[in-house]
């Protein structure tokens, strides 16, 4: 028989201790039990809390990288774009060319990477953003964030055999 409400999904719980009382804290039939272990266990929602911050620091921190990268970038293609720094070492029009071409390719490459990073960063965020949803979810359950305790009562058999 199903006591209390029944819920689609499943809360985790991590199991933090193990108490063992003699003779027992509680009564079962008002008598006290020799032993009692109670097996105290907490959900995982600060373990899961601090997951999400770890990765939310890891995405800011290479969001700060894919800035500095956006703004070299930016650099490399404004000094590509500018034609009053021409280098008149250059022995002729078609090796500057060339090189002008060389810096474009690496620039766009630079470019590609750093877009493909955001595009991962965007999957990471997405990632994040489903799990705290989800938790959000499991949160708006009456006492779904209670620690829990599993007590086991040993009793003696009051027949010799």
């Amino acid at each position: 028989a199903q006591v209390g409400s029944c819920y689609e999904d499943f809360d985790d719980y991590i199991l933090r201790s193990i108490r063992v009382r003699t003779p027992s804290e509680h009564t079962f039939l008002g008598r006290r039990a020799p032993v009692e272990v109670q097996l105290w266990h907490e959900p995982t929602v600060q373990r899961d809390l601090a997951v999400i911050r770890e990765r939310r620091a890891r995405a800011q921190a290479r969001l700060a990288a894919l800035q500095a990268e956006v703004l070299s970038w930016n650099d490399v293609m404004q000094r590509l774009q500018r034609t009053e720094d021409t280098n008149n070492s250059f022995p002729n029009l078609r090796t500057e060319e060339d090189w002008v071409q060389m810096g474009r390719q690496k620039a766009n490459r630079q470019g590609d990477e750093v877009l493909e990073e955001v595009v991962q960063l965007r999957d990471e965020m997405q990632a994040i953003d489903d799990r705290v949803a989800s938790m959000l979810k499991s949160m708006e359950r009456p006492d779904s964030a209670r620690v829990m305790v599993l007590t086991l009562l040993f009793v003696i058999s009051d027949t010799g055999g």
